[in-house]
């Protein structure tokens, strides 16, 4: 892909992207999960179902328990992963995305998020972490990546904005739009899912090749 001086905005995507909210998401689901007589549930496995909005989320981490359970379980669980999130701060961050979103906001991009993620969760992680100054506008707590892309456009030029992220649907949010796609793969893209991506970052610096 040849550099592209016509890109003046980002959409980010969050969990799986900009964070690693996974590890502390783990740990909350086998606290509660346990006291409920659910299955442990492996880091990598919480990692696979990062992305979708609740209640799906609790789906597929639990595929085969009583769905009026995980209705009770989510609320609680996600309580304290909102307190865990609080705990890490900045490391909840993968490495080098603060630094990276500081250079962007003072080179003068217009940045973005689109999480499916609730409005608390989405509040939390950005507060934390120290960075939701550096954003324009977040977009969140919707189940429908595509449309959310859409009223981040809005009636802008697309051929202006890329986005970033780690799932088939943000790979399907930008292409839906006419924007350039590119995957995080310092985050949890899949090794099968590159090739959805018009380009992959290996780390959050390799952003710069495309702008």
């Amino acid at each position: 892909m040849m550099f592209d001086l016509s890109v003046k905005s980002i959409i980010f995507d969050m969990d799986g992207t900009l964070s690693d909210t996974a590890k502390a998401t783990t740990d909350a689901l086998n606290k509660v999960g346990g006291e409920y007589g659910l299955p442990y549930v492996s880091n990598e496995h919480v990692r696979s179902a990062m992305g979708y909005a609740d209640p799906e989320f609790f789906y597929r981490v639990y595929p085969e328990q009583p769905r009026d359970v995980l209705n009770e379980v989510r609320y609680i669980v996600n309580d304290l992963e909102d307190r865990a999130i609080e705990k890490f701060g900045r490391d909840i961050l993968f490495p080098g995305v603060f630094d990276m979103l500081c250079e962007l906001s003072n080179r003068g991009y217009f940045l973005y998020i689109a999480s499916t993620g609730s409005t608390a969760h989405v509040e939390t992680t950005l507060k934390s972490s120290g960075i939701e100054h550096l954003f324009k506008a977040v977009y969140c707590n919707e189940p429908v990546k595509i449309d959310m892309v859409k009223d981040i456009i809005g009636t802008g030029n697309a051929g202006e904005f890329v986005m970033v992220g780690d799932m088939i649907k943000d790979s399907e949010a930008a292409k839906g739009n006419g924007i350039t796609a590119l995957g995080a793969a310092f985050g949890y893209l899949k090794s099968d899912d590159r090739s959805l991506f018009d380009a992959v970052l290996y780390k959050p610096d390799d952003i710069y090749k495309y702008l």
